[in-house]
């Protein structure tokens, strides 16, 4: 099990809720205004939001796409999306 989800698992289940793993990675469109951390197919990792997702009959090269700073991932090059958890502390 991959560290971050060994971490993600620990929180969730700290707050009395747990999710699968195949929950845990998103859709590409699901990743648009969402703090997401992007693997690709070369293992290279991009984490920030994601803006801009361009769906593949409206970008020219016809594959869909977002993205993440200055960078625009293509749906094809990506490995898995998955959702960045920030925990907030509560003040008393």
């Amino acid at each position: 099990m991959a560290e971050y989800e060994k971490k993600v698992r620990d929180e969730l289940r700290a707050n009395g809720c747990y999710l699968q793993k195949e929950e845990m990675k998103m859709k590409i469109w699901e990743a648009s205004g969402e703090n997401v951390r992007i693997t690709l197919n070369n293992g290279k990792t991009f984490e920030g939001i994601g803006e801009y997702f361009t769906s593949d009959l409206d970008n020219p090269s016809g594959i869909a796409s977002i993205c993440v700073g200055l960078y625009e991932l293509y749906e094809n090059e990506i490995a898995s999306i998955e959702p960045i958890v920030v925990q907030q502390a509560i003040s008393a």
